[in-house]
């Protein structure tokens, strides 16, 4: 298991007063479900067996920063190095694209909490594309690196 350490939010902490014995870590995970086992129990029946299971489905992509791109905003580009190559590969972008593509057909004309089903993983699909536009002749990062 790889272990990234958010320094960031222990800053935070410690600039709060509030870091003693904490160290804020996240694991580097290859794959990830948007949606955990059981989370969507209550909706069920309302968006049918293959539209639960599309949902269900992981993406392919590094858990950090890519679940943390669930809502629509301006993500920058991470200062991180091995982050980007982690991220910014065509299995990711595929992985998010296939998910998207997959809810889309099994979830057509659903409703999820008042929202598309495809929503978040959209929104993810979004971070990728924002995060990981390459200029093809400079070789730079379109989004700020």
């Amino acid at each position: 298991m790889k272990v990234e350490y958010d320094a960031m939010a222990a800053g935070a902490l410690l600039a709060s007063g509030n870091l003693f014995h904490t160290i804020v870590r996240r694991e580097v995970t290859s794959s990830f479900a948007v949606y955990s086992k059981g989370s969507l129990d209550s909706v069920a029946t309302d968006l049918g067996d293959s539209c639960i299971s599309a949902l269900y489905t992981n993406i392919s992509c590094p858990e950090y920063p890519v679940s943390d791109w669930r809502s629509a905003k301006w993500r920058g580009t991470p200062d991180d190095d091995t982050v980007l190559s982690s991220v910014c590969t065509s299995g990711c972008q595929a992985s998010l694209k296939s998910w998207f593509n997959t809810v889309s057909s099994a979830c057509a004309g659903k409703m999820l909490h008042e929202a598309t089903p495809m929503r978040i993983g959209g929104f993810m699909w979004e971070g990728w594309n924002e995060t990981c536009a390459m200029d093809p002749k400079t070789k730079k990062y379109c989004n700020g690196k």
